[in-house]
């Protein structure tokens, strides 16, 4: 549960407003009510400051929305484990898989609109185009990378639309990315 202060201006006592603290908020808001939950006012009305310092610290709604989406999938477009192509897909797409499976909010904002996609999720895309590349000869690769992401974002979506006992697992996405892979060694 979030505490909410009075607005003004942070006593000097108090833990200094930083960009990094509003978006740690922002992450919780978006997580229990979703994009529509993360407002300045919402924001500025927990830590206790007017509407506009939340703004002259994390940007325009856009912007705050870009930022969150970078701390949530923070790590995903770095080098992947794996001694062969496919191996290293696997690698990134399970490391991908768990971000989303953490941040299913977040991947509906991404997906909603694809401007915020930059940073980890770029070199995430690169990364998984190379080594879909790297699979096989010839042009089956892009069909191999279109059967990856379309699964990937299918995934994706049921997750963030999940709820209750119904909820979907890295094992689940798993059983269907080793099916897909299968079907390229094979």
């Amino acid at each position: 549960m979030i505490k909410h202060t009075a607005a003004g201006r942070p006593a000097k006592k108090n833990a200094k407003l930083s960009k990094d603290r509003i978006l740690i908020l922002a992450l919780q808001l978006i997580e229990e009510g979703g994009a529509k939950a993360v407002s300045y006012r919402a924001l500025a009305k927990i830590l206790g400051v007017t509407p506009m310092a939340v703004s002259h610290h994390v940007g325009n709604h856009k912007m705050m929305l870009g930022s969150l989406i970078a701390l949530g999938f923070k790590g995903v477009g770095s080098e992947p484990e794996g001694a062969t192509p496919l191996d290293r897909l696997r690698f990134l797409l399970a490391r991908y898989c768990d971000s989303i499976l953490k941040h299913p909010e977040l991947i509906k904002c991404a997906l909603a609109d694809p401007s915020l996609i930059e940073g980890e999720l770029r070199l995430l895309t690169n990364l998984i185009r190379l080594n879909a590349a790297q699979s096989d000869s010839g042009d089956e690769h892009d069909t191999l990378l279109n059967l990856l992401v379309d699964y990937t974002h299918g995934f994706a979506l049921s997750v963030s639309a999940a709820t209750g006992s119904g909820q979907l697992s890295a094992a689940d996405y798993l059983r269907g990315l080793d099916w897909i892979l299968g079907r390229v060694e094979g």
